[in-house]
């Protein structure tokens, strides 16, 4: 089994080739012309209602970046 788009087997024309993906508009997309087929009812930009306690609820573990 091989892993779309990781190099340097694959690239981002071999998803976007995927009978899955063919109905995508690519450039739309690119260009934020793309309205999505559900938007979900949010309290606000930092409501958690759609995601899982079980992940929200993990103390965040601060890694440091690598420079």
């Amino acid at each position: 089994m091989e892993r779309l788009g990781c190099p340097p087997h694959s690239s981002f024309a071999d998803i976007q080739n995927q009978p899955l993906f063919r109905s995508i508009d690519w450039v739309a997309l690119e260009q934020k012309r793309v309205v999505p087929p559900y938007r979900p009812e949010m309290a606000g930009d930092r409501d958690l209602i759609h995601f899982d306690p079980t992940f929200t609820n993990e103390p965040l573990i601060f890694t440091p970046d690598n420079p």
